[in-house]
């Protein structure tokens, strides 16, 4: 095949001769002459020898890659990486029809529909166009976003992305749109979530959140940003229109003084010889005028085919914003912000346009993520919200979100059964526990049945425990640490840390009184959670000791209810709920804690006259 490469470097030098005018239209034939040649005549390497002949010849030569030329390389280097993707296409678009696939033969097809010679031959143009890329920046962008396609065919997912981040977005020497910057961003978050790099994700999105409100149609709420746009464009052509105005007025002052310069010369003009140097003169600038206009028509034909260089049709605003809401629940959901990816899930669930069965697991996703957040007010919004959905029933997590949603306690075997439905990041085993309790409850092993567990271990562990710490408090009034970590297979140090953290986030309403010594291992487990009874979506904050939940009594009692004692509260103990009930609760706690304290002060000051008599007998 080494006659044909060089037949066909002999026709790039004859081209080469050739007019502007022509060299274009020649370089376009015999590249695409080349790439439709089958494999049986032209193979891969060979191919691929020709392609690098024809991008030193007709796009990096001297000749059409300076001054003028610059247009005639841009254009055949456009032509390459046009009709290398369209042939791709076209056979791509054959093999897939499965009647006409009969009367494809490996051989008939083109050598560059073959994905890894046309890669190859990706990376080389790529690699030949590096330190030319500030004069071939269009065409640049254009083989590296057909590279990336190519790539993500093949799933390589990380290696398209790194491809995508070579495009200059920020440049100087071409004006991109934010639509072109968004679809960018946007692809390269997808890529790199499908790659496992979430992390990395978040840092595109971050970047197509600040610009995806200048493209119209993203965002349903693109309307209100247009507005604002608007008025900040009307108040830069206000300042625009009176910059112009002071430029006029800076023009007509400098006007008026050339035409006093002008009268000055007139008079002075008074010898015929001199008036002729002068339409010489003019006649000179006349024809250097009339260059400068041809200069300024290649530069136009320069940007006109800068501007077309990429074929690469842009997703439309409202499949990017999509795409966008999309790719940003899926980093809530890998980062374990489960509250914020649910309600993006859901939010994605009623949109029209994405797909019927899409919608069904973006539904499915709103349920494991709700039932995986934090135990609280906020999840149980989300929760009750996708109950009243009706196509939650037909989920196969409707069983375990009901029970979530109705505060029931979740036992091992339904976790189990649930955990077979979480993707691998919603199972991650969490960081071991050091904190002072587990640390103290490690001796607290006084018997066989105490858990030895000091905290959750996975992500699903964690949610499950938080939720029964938050359905005991819907069961009972008060419970041992020792029987609240027997309920979620904790320690009671364990137990304690879980419940302590959920009161500080708001998250449980309940205070902790911890019997005893707080350094001796074997009181932690004599400790008891007392939990404050109010509505199951309450609001209202308590303080230590219940304070809050005793003035919130005598208040709604008309100031009365704090002077009937416990023989009010026993007289309303038969009615439904009330001031005094409260009041009587709190106040037979407070007694139980004064008396368990006087009792402790008297041992003590038996214990020190015991010890003061036995002194003074041996003296």
């Amino acid at each position: 095949m080494a006659s044909t490469l060089d037949s066909f470097t002999a026709r790039l030098q004859h081209i080469a001769t050739q007019p502007n005018n022509a060299r274009l239209a020649a370089y376009e034939s015999l590249i695409s002459d080349l790439l439709q040649q089958p494999s049986s005549k032209l193979s891969s390497n060979d191919l691929l020898q020709a392609t690098s002949a024809y991008l030193r010849h007709a796009v990096f030569s001297e000749q059409n890659s300076t001054g003028g030329g610059l247009v005639i390389g841009r254009q055949a280097l456009t032509a390459l990486e046009h009709h290398s993707g369209r042939l791709a296409e076209e056979y791509e678009l054959q093999k897939r029809d499965k009647d006409r696939m009969q009367d494809i033969e490996d051989e008939s097809m083109p050598s560059v529909a073959d994905r890894d010679t046309r890669r190859q031959l990706l990376e080389n143009a790529l690699e030949q166009l590096q330190p030319r890329t500030l004069s071939f920046e269009e065409q640049a962008s254009s083989l590296r976003m057909q590279l990336a396609s190519l790539l993500e065919a093949e799933e390589d997912w990380k290696e398209a992305a790194q491809v995508l981040l070579a495009i200059p977005l920020d440049s100087g020497h071409r004006n991109v749109s934010d639509h072109f910057k968004l679809s960018i961003y946007v692809r390269i978050a997808r890529l790199l979530l499908e790659g496992d790099d979430p992390v990395a994700a978040d840092v595109y999105l971050k970047r197509a959140s600040m610009i995806i409100h200048n493209v119209p149609g993203a965002l349903p709420s693109h309307y209100q940003q247009q507005q604002q746009q608007q008025q900040q464009q009307q108040q830069q052509q206000q300042q625009q229109q009176q910059q112009q105005q002071q430029q006029q007025q800076q023009q007509q002052q400098q006007q008026q003084q050339q035409q006093q310069q002008q009268q000055q010369q007139q008079q002075q003009q008074q010898q015929q010889q001199q008036q002729q140097q002068q339409a010489s003169g003019s006649s000179t600038a006349a024809a250097d005028g009339d260059g400068t206009d041809g200069i300024a028509a290649t530069g136009s034909g320069s940007a006109s085919a800068s501007s077309n260089g990429s074929r690469h049709k842009l997703e439309e605003p409202k499949v990017l914003g999509l795409q966008y809401r999309l790719s940003q629940a899926r980093v809530y959901d890998s980062q374990r912000r489960f509250a914020e990816a649910a309600i993006r899930y859901h939010e994605l669930s009623y949109v029209a346009e994405i797909d019927e069965d899409d919608r069904a697991m973006m539904l499915s996703a709103a349920v494991t993520a709700s039932i995986l957040s934090p135990a609280g007010p906020q999840r149980a919004r989300t929760l009750a919200t996708l109950m009243r959905d009706e196509r939650t029933p037909s989920l196969p997590q409707y069983t375990i979100l009901s029970k979530v949603f109705l505060d029931r306690v979740i036992r091992p075997d339904q976790i189990a059964s649930f955990e077979k439905l979480l993707s691998p990041h919603q199972i991650a085993r969490l960081a071991p526990s050091c904190g002072p309790s587990a640390a103290t409850s490690s001796a607290t092993s006084t018997t066989g049945s105490t858990s030895t567990r000091h905290a959750p271990s996975t992500v699903l562990d964690r949610a499950m425990i938080e939720h029964n710490v938050l359905s005991a408090s819907r069961l009972y009034d008060n419970i041992t640490l020792a029987g609240l970590g027997a309920l979620v297979d904790l320690s009671p140090g364990g137990a304690e840390d879980i419940a302590r953290k959920m009161i500080m986030q708001g998250r449980l309403k309940g205070w902790i009184d911890q019997v005893g010594n707080a350094a001796n291992a074997g009181a932690r487990g004599r400790g008891v959670l007392f939990f404050v009874h109010q509505d199951r979506r309450g609001e209202g904050e308590t303080t230590a000791g219940g304070l809050e939940a005793t003035k919130a009594g005598a208040d709604s009692s008309g100031g009365d209810g704090s002077g009937t004692g416990g023989a009010g509260g026993e007289g309303g103990a038969g009615s439904a709920g009330g001031a005094a009930d409260i009041d009587t609760k709190w106040t037979r706690r407070w007694d139980q804690q004064i008396a368990q304290v006087t009792g402790a002060l008297e041992d003590v000051c038996q214990r020190i006259n015991k010890v003061a008599g036995s002194t003074a007998a041996v003296a």
